[in-house]
């Protein structure tokens, strides 16, 4: 979620920036961040002074990548397995959201409705 407190860091090139998200969300970054955090009840950061962040970015392309792609792989996997999850709950509610609840007249009110089966004690969805 997104609010005006939101400052977005844009690095085109993929090592670099898991390298750099690695940097900021590491002590040596946290540190530079929150010297220049005010506010007296919700902590503010202004976009220049995220911009004023020494980072110290390896010279060698083989250490930058080595440090900034492991940060990127796992971030895309999660993006993938969100997706996959919001396919399968749409799917889901493609799937029950037109079928009615209706209980047999041969249930009684304690039984599962048709269409569901009980999972669990606590379950109570049907």
């Amino acid at each position: 979620m997104g609010t005006n407190n939101l400052i977005r860091v844009v690095v085109e090139e993929e090592a670099l920036r898991g390298y750099i998200y690695q940097f900021l969300s590491s002590q040596f970054g946290q540190d530079q961040l929150k010297m220049n955090i005010y506010g007296a009840i919700v902590d503010h950061i202004e976009p220049d002074q995220v911009r004023d962040v020494l980072v110290p970015v390896p010279t060698v392309k083989a250490k930058l990548e080595e440090i900034g792609l492991p940060v990127i792989r796992p971030i895309e996997h999660q993006e993938r397995a969100y997706e996959e999850m919001e396919s399968a709950r749409k799917a889901l509610d493609g799937a029950v959201g037109g079928v009615g609840l209706k209980r047999r007249s041969s249930e009684s009110k304690s039984s599962p409705s048709v269409g569901c089966r009980k999972t669990a004690t606590i379950f109570r969805g049907c």
